[in-house]
């Protein structure tokens, strides 16, 4: 006996599991190891009920008569409480302190930490619930999956409800992402799943999580490389687009300044507002305000010079470059001194100045709407080229899934 209560006891390493009062399932499990492979008489005691030995008349048979053997079996009886009472801390002591039996015991720690059986049925209700409806996260790796399978089929056995090897496999296969659908199949035409071990299927499963995430982590690479090399493509595209409008742009602009001083000088002075001032009939270089902060005459003040000026320019135009900008007309006219204030009535460069800078306004506000425009359409078409892409990508994977 003494040897027995060392066993319970002791701290080597058959020292029986110790209970606080937390994780009852854990502990459940394997303090009933522990007592199996010390004696397994005791957990048939535990389970069962104690020996009794009784005699003819069907009456227990009293201490000082109970032979040599009879005196070993109620010795078992005291061993198996005594493992029992040996693995209790002193707050699980208390609550089943002055119980007979160790079958008492046991059955008192079950009802307090598992239940009634409305309780326990309970239980099994949930745990069987979360068993048929248990899927493999997309994210989840097959050790994060295979751990929170197999913490549901503990609990479920705990409440002595136990699903077969096969069962379990089939389960697993099911539970799996669509993408590894392929493996499943070819799992399920080359072994027998009735003989299959589940260690086995988990070790085929993680071999080809590593294979899974080889080629995705290439596809990942490739498709940078294709949308780097797109999104490259597409700016060169944009940028050539953007020049050539430009170019456009300005040769359309010429023609329509060409065009309108040709038209004459047509043009009602009274319609015209000083961007100065921001009053009506005058423009800003021949604003009185403008000209009394500079100091020098306005526009209407150098006619005859704008005259010879402007006439200069339009003869020479055929010859000049084209690329040559509006501002350089303007620089020449607002560069020519002249004191001389005659009138000239053909000419009349004061309404040709309105009518330039009413071109050169207009145009410039064209230019800044065309920009915006063009850097809203290039982004566009890149959102539509990485649609494409994926598009791409997803018909690729319902081909593959399909094959």
């Amino acid at each position: 006996m003494a040897e027995d209560l060392a066993i319970a006891t002791g701290s080597s390493t058959n020292k029986s599991p110790f209970f606080d009062g937390t994780e009852y399932p854990y502990w459940k499990t394997h303090v009933q190891l522990f007592i199996e492979s010390s004696n397994y008489k005791l957990w048939d005691i535990i389970e069962n009920g104690n020996i009794v030995h009784k005699d003819d008349a069907g009456e227990p048979i009293k201490k000082d008569q109970l032979t040599e053997a009879q005196r070993k079996d109620y010795q078992l009886n005291a061993k198996a409480k005594l493992f029992l009472l040996c693995a209790l801390s002193k707050s699980q002591f208390d609550k089943v302190d002055g119980l007979a039996t160790a079958k008492e015991v046991w059955e008192a720690l079950g009802l307090v930490y598992e239940g009634t059986a409305n309780v326990r049925q309970a239980k099994v209700s949930l745990l069987v619930a979360e068993y048929k409806t248990f899927k493999m996260k997309e994210s989840e790796s097959i050790d994060d999956m295979f751990g929170r399978f197999q913490t549901i089929v503990n609990g479920l056995r705990n409440l002595d409800r136990k699903y077969e090897n096969v069962d379990q496999i089939t389960k697993i296969l099911r539970c799996l992402p669509r993408r590894w659908r392929p493996k499943v199949t070819a799992i399920q035409e080359a072994k027998d799943l009735s003989t299959l071990r589940l260690e086995d299927l988990l070790g085929s499963l993680k071999v080809h999580e590593i294979e899974l995430a080889h080629d995705e982590g290439q596809k990942k690479q490739k498709n940078i490389a294709f949308k780097a090399n797109s999104s490259k493509a597409i700016q060169t595209k944009e940028q050539s687009e953007e020049e050539e409008s430009s170019e456009e742009m300005s040769d359309d602009e010429q023609a329509l300044f060409n065009r309108k001083f040709k038209r004459g000088s047509s043009m009602d002075k009274s319609n015209i507002t000083c961007f100065e001032c921001k009053k009506p009939g005058h423009i800003k270089p021949d604003c009185p305000r403008l000209a009394k902060k500079s100091g020098k005459k306005p526009f209407y003040k150098k006619k005859k010079a704008l005259s010879a000026g402007w006439d200069e320019s339009e003869d020479g135009s055929e010859d000049e470059d084209e690329d040559k900008d509006d501002d350089a007309l303007f620089t020449l006219m607002a560069s020519t001194e002249s004191s001389d204030d005659e009138e000239d009535d053909e000419v009349q460069p004061e309404k040709l100045k309105e009518e330039f800078n009413e071109l050169l306004e207009h145009s410039y506000y064209l230019s800044e709407k065309y920009k915006a425009l063009k850097k809203q359409f290039a982004k566009l078409q890149l959102e539509h080229e990485k649609v494409l892409l994926e598009k791409d990508h997803v018909v690729k994977e319902n081909i593959a899934l399909k094959e």
